[in-house]
């Protein structure tokens, strides 16, 4: 994550990446806090059933996936049904609600103080919680198009065909309906990546939160800030941390909340 002061003491720029999001579908703040036991026997869990899950699919296909490979755009291509089938189940949450976090950076912007979100995740958590400037580097879950005919479908429309389509298809042309996500092997959206740049250089203050540093090319995005303040909030060590004014190892959820 990403926060920059762009004008007077607090204009904030946040950039994060999907271990955000992933910890608020699962684990609420006081689980966090006051049940940490639970939490780390839950998490163990939550790891291997994710495992579990990735070898049903390498089985059924005879194949050995990655989780990269498996939301790839070779695997769109070549297994489409497998494709939908993992997207809809492990990368789309539509019961997820905004947490402490979001609405804490949400209010920062109507106070004037936050100037826009980049981030990885492909939520819309953070629209939810009431921000408006959200610059998703790696697309959406809420938009969908018609490889075909282009048109446009929202999440809820789109979960609505995928009911009775294991590959949806556009109701007017019949052509496959993609998410507006950037899957392995694509390039990101360069408009996005530009309007970041854009942000993260303007910034006199910027703090990085909830991210190692490894994904690129997102991680590079911070070699773009030449202002006078870097922060970083991540549980473990990143190869940035020499390089910030003040490092913090806590969870960016808890930080916000002190």
């Amino acid at each position: 994550m990403y926060l920059m002061c762009t004008s007077g003491w607090m204009n904030d720029i946040i950039y994060k990446d999907d271990k955000y999001s992933a910890h608020n579908k699962k684990i609420s703040k006081s689980e966090t806090l006051h049940n940490k036991k639970h939490l780390w026997r839950r998490l163990m869990w939550k790891n291997y059933i994710s495992i579990f899950k990735i070898i049903i699919y390498n089985l059924k296909l005879d194949r050995n996936f990655s989780p990269e490979e498996l939301v790839s755009h070779t695997m769109y291509e070549k297994y489409p049904e497998e494709f939908y089938d993992f997207y809809k189940k492990h990368l789309v949450y539509p019961e997820a609600k905004p947490n402490f976090a979001h609405k804490y950076l949400a209010k920062l912007e109507e106070n004037g103080k936050l100037t826009a979100i980049v981030t990885q995740n492909i939520d819309c958590l953070h629209e939810m919680a009431g921000s408006k400037n959200v610059l998703k580097l790696h697309g959406t879950v809420d938009k969908n198009t018609c490889v075909i005919c282009g048109n446009k479908y929202n999440l809820e429309e789109f979960l609505e065909i995928c009911k009775t389509e294991s590959i949806p298809h556009c109701p007017k042309c019949k052509g496959t309906i993609k998410p507006d996500v950037t899957l392995y092997e694509e390039v990101p959206d360069p408009d996005t990546f530009r309007n970041a740049i854009n942000e993260i250089s303007r910034a006199d203050t910027l703090i990085i939160g909830g991210t190692s540093l490894v994904v690129y090319p997102a991680a590079s995005l911070v070699q773009y800030f030449q202002g006078k303040n870097l922060v970083l909030i991540n549980k473990s060590k990143t190869e940035q941390d020499h390089f910030a004014n003040l490092v913090i190892h806590e969870s960016i959820g808890e930080v916000f909340n002190l």
